[in-house]
């Protein structure tokens, strides 16, 4: 019984190193709170450009997913303004982050660039919406029809590349729903980025999200489906030295 309980360590421990050392920075990463701050009024901005931090307009900090979270009551939200074009231009972007909610069925922006990119919950169901203009500007709306479970912590990714034309939407890691996107992405200067609602600026009280938050991403790359996945189950990219924790250690904290 010893000598398997050792050979186990043995074969985890080496599954870390190669973990760690498949580790590296992403410069990919054009936006990223982890929102581990725990305290204060400004979200820092890990990614490797920085450019971005958010400023609180009345969510809490509690404990999240990862480290800390911040937890909105339907009237606060992060605001980052203005977005910088490294969060909405090129040709394809992804937009992540885990969240956890009692109100199933409720519809609320999770993260907004308006008139470029949405993460939403429509009846309780995961949404993504991506504005593209293939001659005339559009909203391509994505429903995941996949219904979330109360005070349960969820992942939803989004991607989309001009190349393919294509607006994906993952739920928990698995691709739910794929939607024809063709046309440019849309960039709207000096609009707000939100965290937790709709661009206030524009649409004051309106989108706002009741729930906990934590780890939002946006990359100007599309992720793949195994990259998606395996950001779930492995060491995954994360900058400035910022550890993940595997799957299997997260499942018991939903």
């Amino acid at each position: 019984m010893k000598g398997r309980m050792l050979s186990i360590l043995v074969f985890l421990l080496a599954m870390g190193i190669a973990a760690i050392a498949q580790a590296k920075e992403d410069d990919t990463l054009a936006l990223y709170f982890p929102f581990d701050e725990g305290n204060g009024k400004t979200a820092k901005d890990l990614s490797a450009f920085g450019k971005n931090n958010g400023k609180l307009e009345g969510p809490k900090w509690v404990d999240g997913f990862f480290k800390k979270a911040l937890e909105f009551d339907g009237s606060s939200y992060v605001a980052v303004m203005p977005a910088t074009e490294e969060v909405s231009i090129g040709e394809e972007t992804t937009w992540e982050l885990w969240f956890k909610t009692n109100d199933t069925a409720q519809s609320a922006n999770l993260a907004t660039l308006h008139g470029t990119m949405i993460l939403s919950l429509s009846g309780g169901k995961p949404r993504a919406q991506i504005w593209t203009n293939p001659g005339g500007a559009l909203w391509n709306t994505l429903d995941s029809n996949v219904s979330i479970k109360s005070g349960q912590w969820h992942h939803v990714a989004a991607t989309w590349t001009q190349k393919a034309a294509e607006l994906l939407i993952y739920v928990d890691g698995d691709k739910k729903a794929a939607l024809p996107a063709k046309g440019v992405k849309s960039f709207k200067a000096g609009r707000q980025l939100a965290i937790g609602g709709n661009d206030q600026d524009r649409y004051a009280g309106t989108g706002l999200f009741k729930g906990v938050i934590d780890d939002v991403r946006i990359y100007n790359r599309a992720l793949t489906a195994d990259e998606v996945k395996a950001g779930l189950t492995r060491l995954a990219v994360f900058p400035r030295g910022k550890l993940s924790t595997t799957w299997g250690t997260l499942k018991s904290q939903r």
